[in-house]
């Protein structure tokens, strides 16, 4: 289910022991056979419709863009895990939100380039730490691994010996 057609009771639902009740989501990334593509649009593309509101600008008479501050209009959008219901073999992979998803849906604030660039500082210190190397605390410092680097903790440790001091912002590429 999208989760803008959770109704927000049910978006903020818990169990009896205080846990969100619906606490997973799909990050949205598929792998899906050609054949089965091809099946689903044998009679046509057939996907349900979810409705999103949506914060439209207008153009004032003098053609200047006017910004809406207010939902103000709907937007269709299909999914494709609407099709995964379909299928009659899938594989769902669970993962930790901050080590694999950083979401950029919004120019500012949450979800934007700004917190997905912070969470990246973040994961990669903690790959630092998980292989024993030394990082300040200090939150203004940055570092940025190259998946040609490393692409993971296990890669990172294997390159140990090529990571430098970290005591100032630090890129580790090839």
């Amino acid at each position: 289910m999208e989760y803008s057609d959770l109704s927000k009771k049910d978006m903020f639902a818990c169990t009896p022991d205080g846990q969100l009740r619906y606490w997973a989501g799909s990050i949205a990334v598929h792998i899906l056979n050609v054949d089965f593509i091809e099946h689903e649009n044998t009679h046509g593309f057939q996907l349900p419709y979810h409705v999103a509101k949506k914060n439209i600008p207008g153009i004032s008479m003098d053609g200047e863009r006017l910004p809406s501050n207010e939902k103000n209009g709907y937007k269709f959008e299909t999914f494709v895990f609407d099709a995964l219901a379909h299928c009659t073999n899938t594989i769902s992979v669970e993962t930790a939100r901050e080590n694999e998803f950083l979401a950029v849906k919004n120019g500012s604030g949450v979800d934007s380039p700004e917190t997905a660039k912070r969470d990246l500082v973040n994961l990669y210190k903690r790959w630092l730490k998980e292989v024993n190397i030394s990082v300040p605390d200090n939150e203004d410092i940055k570092i940025e691994i190259s998946p040609r680097f490393a692409f993971s903790p296990e890669m990172l440790r294997l390159k140990k010996n090529l990571i430098p001091e970290i005591t100032k912002d630090t890129y580790l590429g090839i």
